[in-house]
């Protein structure tokens, strides 16, 4: 292309003339930016080809970015989704190996209690009558918040063992018809020493373990004292009101339990 063909580009600029403050005039010069403009031109194509380029590289890494946030993503929610059943079979598991142990234990008990009783033609029914008397005189006290649930199983599971020192009684004693003379009734109040004594060991243990105490300590009281009297007449230590165990007196009150008018109004609560 020659100079002719060119499209001429020209740059106008306006100097002034001020002689004194005064303006005279202006001069006009035109200034020639034909090459100015095609550099520019030039260099506009190239930067928006680069421009573009760049782009294309940036959208590129932005893809990639995405995909692999969209993969990390993914397995992040398949190991949540994993560790979410693995937390849900677990509790399952211990939930279930939670109950095999509370099963194990109240067999246990009602087993040791069964045999406590072994003379007893009415054994079965006579723990089944006191695990529902207990439930029932320890129900306002759960109404009233005045107990925890957790205590309410505790004292219901021990109240079974009230009676479990009898295994150290002579069953020649146990089985007597006739009415007991003084020795022989001071032997059946060992039941409650031996039952003490043998449950607060066993607590003890548990204690040692744990830092805590278990059941145990409640069947101690209980066994120990539940022929305890609110006067004071009671056995083996002749304690009086609350100096009592609250657990033992409850137990006494379900032991002691005969009147049919009672029995019948008890009767209908459980039944409601």
């Amino acid at each position: 292309m020659n100079d002719f063909e060119k499209q001429i580009s020209a740059a106008e600029v306006y100097v002034p003339i001020n002689i004194k403050g005064k303006l005279l005039g202006v001069f006009e010069i035109y200034f020639d930016v034909t090459d100015q403009n095609l550099t520019v031109k030039k260099n506009e194509n190239f930067f928006r080809i680069i421009a573009f380029i760049t782009w294309v590289i940036l959208s590129f890494v932005f893809l990639i970015l995405m995909v692999r946030a969209v993969k990390v993503y993914s397995k992040l929610a398949l190991a949540e989704e994993e560790l979410r059943k693995s937390n849900e079979g677990l509790e399952k598991q211990i939930l279930a190996k939670t109950k095999e142990i509370w099963m194990t234990q109240r067999i246990s008990v009602i087993a040791l209690a069964s045999l406590a009783e072994y003379y007893d033609s009415d054994t079965g029914h006579h723990l089944e009558r006191m695990e529902k008397y207990v439930r029932v005189l320890l129900r306002e006290f759960q109404e009233e918040d005045k107990i925890s649930s957790q205590l309410t199983e505790d004292i219901v599971l021990a109240s079974l063992l009230h009676d479990a020192g009898k295994t150290a009684v002579p069953a020649e004693i146990l089985t007597k018809p006739s009415r007991l003379n003084e020795e022989e009734f001071e032997k059946v109040k060992f039941h409650t020493v031996a039952a003490g004594v043998s449950f607060e060991k066993a607590n003890e243990e548990f204690r040692d373990l744990f830092g805590k105490d278990s059941y145990l300590a409640l069947a101690r009281d209980i066994a120990q004292h539940h022929h305890e009297k609110w006067n004071g007449t009671g056995y083996p230590k002749g304690l009086q009101g609350a100096n009592i165990p609250f657990s033992a007196r409850l137990i006494a009150i379900a032991d002691v339990y005969r009147c049919s008018n009672l029995q019948k109004t008890i009767q209908g609560t459980m039944d409601t």
